[in-house]
Parts: structure tokens; C-alpha cells; sequence
């Protein structure tokens, strides 16, 4: 477990570092070609990433200006409190709802689909950055597909999406939502900043806007992931729900254990394959690599000072609100995206959390059904409903 001072503790290099999750040698053929999968998608979206931030990672002055951005959120990673980072939502936001029967062939056998939609009150935590994030306009509508039973309120699973896949029919596929909702669960897909209704239009890539306005914008995308979420689990308990819980992949993963730490109503939290070091891992992805590597070169900063100006909305930066046996971390044996050795530091920090590994890399799952059930079984026994 790391200590308070993480950002320092750990290995410069630890994006180097090796290390064998528990299925390695048992199944060694599918875990090798499943990581060498992985690397030939994670190089295109550090290219994708990297043609995103060309003009914030090129040009002196914008990293110039973005680095003393940068130097406002250092303060905040040794504070002790979460709530002095992570302002509690109002609860009187109007969220709009309208029903989706044209997207039916989405969600089959759901009782109803309603899409709902809200303007986000989000305030910067940074004041210098207000102005020019508020302009966002598109980003700033949250939007959210919610899947309920009709016969009564049920337990509700928060689906987080991962950067670029916010598509609900992919995640319903890939997840099986539409088994989970059959198996009593109502389900609410709620779509990050920037991402599908929320892209802004000058952003090229869908999702890529999370990362494109530079380092300082991450941040408050972070935070506004976050507070937009809050909202909804706010509508979600004046609707009458008494259990919910969050399971997110990837970046969305990374998201749901940071809700981990700042709301205790949560009933599980499952975040699957999560991004756990954005830094440490981008710079272990060329050609992402190489810009920044250059950028700490030029301006006299090292991978430390990096950790400690986004360190404000790391899971590994403070501690969960909710009992040990209602967190699950769900990590894959060749995931070369968000490897297993940043995985497994997630499931130390939380002691007395549950680790599921899989076979297979980020997208890939060998053993999917089982993967499913086990999920299913652990929202289950949170939500103290007898297995199936």
C-alpha cells in the first residue's frame, strides 16, 4: 500500500515495472496474444491522443501557460478531506426525461427507456479556467439512457463507459447489460464529458476532448465526471432508489473508484479494467510518450511533479467511503492498456477488497460468461438479494 506521499514513492519508471497476475502461467498463450493485441490498439490511440493535443503539447506558450495552470491543483493533493476537491452537487437540478421507442432494438426486453438530460451547474475548481470551460456548451448537457421495471423501484446499476466507447448498444453487448437488467437490475448508462452528445464540435474524435485541451482541462473533466454523476444518483434516490451502485470500465472505471471516495451511498463499486495512473500510463504508450518526455525535459519537470498536479482526482489519493466488501476490482491478465500492475496497487489500496481476474486483454474476455456471473453474484451479495 502506498503511503500519502505517493506521488514521490513510486518508481519513476514504474510504467516499466513487471508483474504476473495470477492466471500468467496457467494460461500463457491467450494472456501473450491478447497483450499483443493490446499493444497495437493502445499505439493508435496514443497517436489519436497525440494529434489531439498537438497544439497544447507543441507550442511553448500554450505549454507554458498550461503548466502554470498546472501549479493551482498541486496544493490540493495533500489535503486530507475529498470534499474540499469534490463540492456536493445542489439537489434541485430539473433533469428532463423523454422516451426512446426508436431505440428499443437497444435494449431488448427493458419495460422502458427514457433518456435524461440536464444543463450541469459544474463550476471550475480552477477560477482561471471558468470562463473558457463554461463556454463548453455541448459537453454541459449531461445526458444519461436509463433502463427501469415498470412494476416497481428496483436496485439500479450506474454504467460508466471507457474513453471514445460511449455507445450504448456496444456496452449493452459487451457488458450484457440487458442479462443484468433480466436478472432484476434497472440500469442508467451514464455517457463521460465529452463524449457522444456531449462532443464538442470542433473536437475531431469523439471523446478525445477529454484529453485535447491539455492537462489542466483533464482535471476538471475529471471533477465534472464526478459531480454530473452525483446529480444522478441525487434523481435516482428522490425516485425512490434505495440501492445503487457503479461499475465503469476503463476510464469510466477510474471515475467509479473515485465515487468510491466521495459519496457513501454507493452499494458496490466495480471498476473494471480501470485506468489507475493516467500518467504513468500514457507515458509508457508511444508516441504519446515522446511529447511528454520532452515537455518535462524542456520545463525542468519530472513524472512526479505530473502525479502530484492531477494527483486531486486519484482513487489512490484518498479512501473509500464504503465498506471494504462492497468494492471489486476486475483487472485483465493481458490488459496492456490499463496493465496489471497498475490494477493491482488499486485493489491494495483498498484492503479487504475483492480481485477478479480475467483472461484476455481490455476488450477481450475469454471467459466472459463467467466474468458476468461473478459480477452479478458481488452486486448480489451488496445488495443482499439471493443469487439466482
Amino acid at each position: 500500500m502506498l503511503n500519502d506521499y505517493w506521488w514521490n514513492d513510486l518508481p519513476k519508471n514504474y510504467y516499466e515495472s513487471p508483474y504476473k497476475a495470477t492466471l500468467d502461467d496457467q494460461y500463457r498463450l491467450k494472456i501473450g496474444l491478447s497483450a499483443t493485441l493490446d499493444y497495437v490498439c493502445l499505439t493508435g490511440l496514443a497517436m489519436s491522443i497525440s494529434l489531439a493535443m498537438n497544439k497544447k503539447l507543441i507550442s511553448e506558450s500554450h505549454v507554458k501557460k498550461e503548466l502554470e495552470l498546472l501549479e493551482f491543483y498541486k496544493v490540493f493533493a495533500e489535503l486530507e478531506n475529498p470534499t474540499d476537491v469534490f463540492v456536493e452537487p445542489p439537489k434541485d437540478i430539473e433533469i428532463k426525461k423523454s422516451k426512446l421507442s426508436a431505440y428499443t432494438h437497444l435494449s431488448k426486453g427493458v419495460a422502458k427507456v427514457d433518456l435524461l438530460n440536464f444543463d450541469s451547474p459544474y463550476i471550475t475548481l480552477n477560477p482561471e479556467l471558468n470562463a473558457e470551460y463554461s463556454m463548453l456548451s455541448k459537453n454541459n448537457r449531461v445526458v444519461a439512457q436509463h433502463w427501469q421495471h415498470t412494476d416497481c423501484v428496483r436496485q439500479t446499476l450506474i454504467f460508466i463507459h471507457g474513453v471514445v466507447l460511449d455507445s450504448y448498444l456496444l456496452n449493452s453487448k459487451l457488458f450484457e447489460l440487458n442479462w443484468l437488467y433480466q436478472q432484476g437490475y434497472d440500469v442508467l448508462l451514464y455517457t463521460l464529458p465529452f463524449h457522444g452528445y456531449r462532443k464538442e464540435p470542433n473536437d475531431l474524435i469523439n471523446g478525445l476532448g477529454f484529453f485535447s485541451r491539455g492537462f489542466a482541462h483533464s482535471n476538471e473533466a475529471m471533477l465534472q465526471s464526478v459531480f454530473d454523476l452525483r446529480i444522478l444518483m441525487n434523481y435516482l434516490e428522490q425516485n425512490g432508489v434505495t440501492q445503487m451502485g457503479v461499475m465503469g470500465f476503463s476510464l469510466g472505471g477510474y471515475i467509479s473508484a473515485l465515487v468510491a471516495n466521495v459519496d457513501g451511498r454507493l452499494s458496490f463499486v466495480i471498476p473494471f479494467a480501470p485506468v489507475v495512473f493516467p500518467i504513468d500510463m500514457v507515458v509508457g504508450w508511444p508516441p504519446l510518450s515522446t511529447f511528454i518526455q520532452n515537455i518535462m525535459k524542456k520545463q525542468d519537470w519530472n513524472i512526479q511533479v505530473l502525479r502530484k498536479a492531477t494527483a486531486l482526482h486519484h482513487a489512490i489519493n484518498w479512501k473509500p467511503l464504503i465498506e471494504p466488501y462492497r468494492l471489486m476490482v476486475v483487472g485483465g491478465a493481458g490488459d496492456r492498456f490499463t496493465a496489471p500492475r497498475f490494477v493491482k496497487l488499486l485493489h491494495e489500496h483498498w484492503q479487504g477488497s475483492e480481485m477478479y481476474w480475467y483472461q484476455g486483454n481490455h476488450l477481450l474476455f475469454f471467459n466472459h460468461g463467467q466474468v458476468l456471473h461473478w459480477i452479478k453474484n458481488f452486486m448480489d451479495r451488496c445488495c443482499e438479494i439471493n443469487p439466482y
